[in-house]
């Protein structure tokens, strides 16, 4: 489950395990008497806290500019990744992508070329430099 917001992360967990809980209840009640009955049990895998950084934050424009700077498209998205913790903390932060190519994202047929991958090394080092206070040449 992903959100900007924690509030809204702990009301969508606790509305899905009642859908599952609902479930079990339903498929149990269906069953056949004498079957064994079915149970759930749910393990989370992470827990990644909500945050949020403003579009208009130094690092987030630092960030636009090297991306165009290295010939990249930004793009402004939220999504779950280890900057979550840093903004859950008040603390601006972005992700940046490793630069290359891909696709299919999160599906059997996701691919990667790493052509252009250097780019996303620059990209890196101009958004650090912008943070430390290095004015561009």
């Amino acid at each position: 489950m992903r959100s900007e917001r924690q509030e809204q992360i702990a009301r969508l967990e606790g509305e899905f395990l009642g859908l599952v809980r609902s479930a079990v209840e339903a498929e149990n009640a269906a069953r056949r008497v004498g079957s064994e009955p079915l149970s759930v049990q749910v393990e989370p895998l992470g827990d990644r806290p909500g945050g949020e950084t403003p579009a208009d934050a130094q690092i987030v424009r630092a960030a636009v500019a090297a991306t165009r700077a290295v010939g990249g498209r930004p793009e402004l998205a939220a999504a779950s990744t280890d900057a979550n913790v840093p903004m859950s903390l008040g603390v601006p932060a972005v992700t940046l992508g490793a630069g290359g190519e891909g696709g299919n994202i999160h599906t059997l047929g996701e691919w990667y070329s790493n052509r252009g991958g250097s780019r996303g090394i620059d990209r890196a080092l101009l958004v650090a430099l912008a943070a430390a206070g290095v004015e561009p040449v």
